[in-house]
């Protein structure tokens, strides 16, 4: 009797441990998950240029050519500015390289880009000046080219990424593909969770927005509009910015760093004071973690609804690698 006592004695202390191990496990998310994400296709050849005075188009608009960048996933964004307002638009296309000439494609952008070999220099280099020649078409509403004239190449201040050696920023810098998405919200009195799952490879914001509505967000019509979108693709890129890109072409960008020593967590600035929503904004803190080929990135911020009433809120974006 005396051993029976002993044994269930030990065999309760055994369950509280476990249950006690669990909790503590529940609270602490696991990242040490084993990564598999092979190495982006352009991974060697991404650089970002910035001209140093914008260039006019050679059709009639205010927008000129700020920079543009050629992510690790093959892809390329174009920075435009109001030459009044120097208000900032962003068009993204895909890049295909061919010797020194990039070859642009898309439904918003398409034409070519050069680097010229001279005695001027034409390696792209981190931190270094590479001459450009330049044939772009963007279309965004008015169709608007850029050229360099008579074959004469244009400056740009390049920052090329392939030297960047970081495993973590390697794992995020590509283009991502939306799986599902969380959404997670605390009120006063209430916490709703819900996951949905992209259509067709689109993420319908929209979702989002109704269990918002739902669970009695009182969202302004502005901030409606916001989520009434669909996301194609985010992108980030070894010169820490963020891409969402939408379906209707258009994209929210943000620049970002790391926000912890152990690059789990990231802060943002968005690029214009248009973009974002009632989860992406400048006070949203991102979290990433990897798994196999998929990185979870949750978005976690402060909601003041329409009403004034305040709302813990989270989005996680369940992302797979495009590569």
């Amino acid at each position: 009797m005396k051993k029976n006592i002993v044994y269930l004695a030990i065999a309760a202390m055994f369950f509280m441990s476990f249950v006690a191990c669990s909790t503590d496990d529940g609270d602490v998310e696991k990242t040490d998950y084993p990564v598999n994400l092979n190495p982006p296709a352009a991974a060697a050849s991404a650089f970002y240029c910035e001209l140093p005075v914008t260039m006019a188009p050679t059709t009639v608009s205010s927008l000129r050519l700020k920079s543009f960048e050629i992510t690790e996933s093959s892809k390329i964004v174009v920075e435009l500015r109001d030459g009044v307002t120097n208000k900032p638009t962003y068009v993204m296309g895909d890049v295909t390289q061919s010797g020194n000439t990039y070859r642009v494609s898309g439904d918003k952008v398409n034409g070519t880009i050069s680097l010229e070999s001279d005695s001027k220099g034409a390696r792209v280099t981190r931190a270094s000046v590479t001459w450009f020649a330049i044939d772009l078409t963007v279309m965004i509403g008015e169709v608007v080219r850029y050229m360099t004239e008579n074959g004469n190449p244009v400056e740009g201040a390049v920052t090329n990424t392939s030297d960047i050696e970081d495993e973590v920023m390697t794992r995020l810098a590509r283009t991502w593909s939306i799986l599902s998405a969380i959404v997670d919200l605390k009120g006063n009195d209430i916490k709703a969770y819900e996951e949905f799952d992209s259509r067709g490879g689109i993420f319908y914001l929209s979702d989002v927005l109704n269990e918002a509505v739902q669970q009695g967000v009182n969202i302004s019509e502005k901030d409606k509009a916001a989520l009434n979108k669909q996301i194609r693709s985010v992108t980030m890129t070894k010169t820490q910015k963020l891409y969402l890109t939408y379906v209707d072409g258009k994209e929210d960008v943000a620049a970002w760093s790391w926000a912890n020593a152990d690059k789990t967590s990231i802060k943002i600035d968005l690029l214009d004071q248009d973009m974002g929503n009632i989860f992406l904004n400048d006070d949203t803190r991102l979290y990433i973690s990897f798994r196999d080929n998929r990185c979870n990135l949750r978005l976690e911020t402060t909601i003041t609804d329409d009403s004034g009433k305040r709302w813990e809120g989270s989005l996680t974006f369940k992302l797979k690698s495009a590569e």
